[in-house]
């Protein structure tokens, strides 16, 4: 995935912080939150496949997810299939990382 594609986004959303009315605030918070739970997906499967949530102590990815980032087990499987999902689908992964789509649309394509 492309994280030059999420950072622009993340520089939209400190723009609109600073200018613009609630309406464009908001837009660029969502597309800014879409695009960050793209790469989450990512990082939460390889950190699925590496197995270094056993170095925090961690039994299991979903034990994991709970403990440092507070996601129910329901929400980390998720994330990981969405990861699978934008692997086998470079459009969706595109559309995901620009925050044109949320992670609900992602899990549909899956």
């Amino acid at each position: 995935m492309d994280s030059g594609v999420t950072m622009e986004r993340l520089r939209d959303v400190a723009r609109a912080l600073t200018a613009g009315d609630s309406r464009t605030r908001l837009r660029a918070i969502q597309a800014a939150q879409d695009a960050l739970d793209a790469v989450k997906t990512v990082e939460l499967a390889k950190l699925e496949t590496s197995k270094d949530f056993e170095l925090d102590g961690a039994s299991t990815i979903t034990t994991w997810a709970r403990n440092e980032l507070r996601l129910d087990a329901v929400q980390t499987k998720k994330l990981i299939r969405a990861a699978s999902t934008t692997r086998d689908l470079p459009t969706v992964a595109e559309a995901a990382a620009k925050g044109s789509i949320r992670l609900d649309h992602v899990d549909v394509f899956g």
